[in-house]
């Protein structure tokens, strides 16, 4: 005879935090609002709704450090009165996996992507990773630069979201930020609203 299986303990929860039963977990899951992040704490899973944005502000301290990074990371200096768009990229995970992977669809996408990011006025571009792992197709496409003592990391984004996600700030240290999946017109729509530019 083989030894018991033990049954693993399955914890849900909220965005707030606040305890779920499981159909209450998948009630409320809506990968529009929220993402459905599982960790593993000891013995037992913790699966917990996360919200797919947050709004906030920096203080004049933590805006100038996050500006002095940037610009260590990317060998560019960010002006203060720049908004500053960050694609960030949180290792490899199922998500940013698959998708495309042709040379020439890449490089037209993020070719048309940064020419619009170019068009917006006063606004300066990173793309920062916490592991280079996956991004290998992007060679010679996209400069990525790492997140050297995850100051980007510890600052918006406290868990792995899946693919990857993006922050904006403004000069006055008011961001938006939005974590995993997302499209490059998204950040255009929301870097056009924080700066008022149509």
């Amino acid at each position: 005879m083989g030894r018991p299986v033990l049954a693993q303990e399955i914890e849900f929860y909220d965005t707030d935090g606040k305890r779920l039963s499981k159909k209450e977990f998948l009630r409320k899951s809506d990968s529009r609002y929220n993402l459905a992040l599982s960790f593993q704490t000891g013995k037992t899973t913790v699966s917990r709704l996360v919200k797919r944005d947050k709004v906030g502000r920096m203080s004049p301290d933590s805006l100038r450090v996050l500006r002095t990074h940037l610009g260590k990371a990317t060998g560019s200096d960010i002006p203060g009165e720049q908004y500053i768009i960050v694609n960030y990229h949180p290792g490899i995970d199922p998500c940013n996996t698959g998708g495309a992977s042709d040379r020439t669809f890449l490089n037209n996408k993020f070719r048309a992507y940064l020419t619009k990011v170019q068009a917006l006025k006063n606004f300066s571009q990173a793309f920062i990773y916490a592991s280079n792992e996956g991004l290998e197709k992007y060679a010679g496409i996209i400069n990525w630069f790492p997140d050297q003592g995850n100051v980007i990391q510890r600052t918006f984004f406290n868990y792995h979201y899946p693919c990857g996600s993006f922050v904006i700030i403004s000069p006055d240290g008011r961001y938006y930020s939005y974590y995993g999946e997302y499209s490059h017109d998204q950040v255009l729509r929301h870097a056009k609203t924080m700066a008022g530019q149509p």
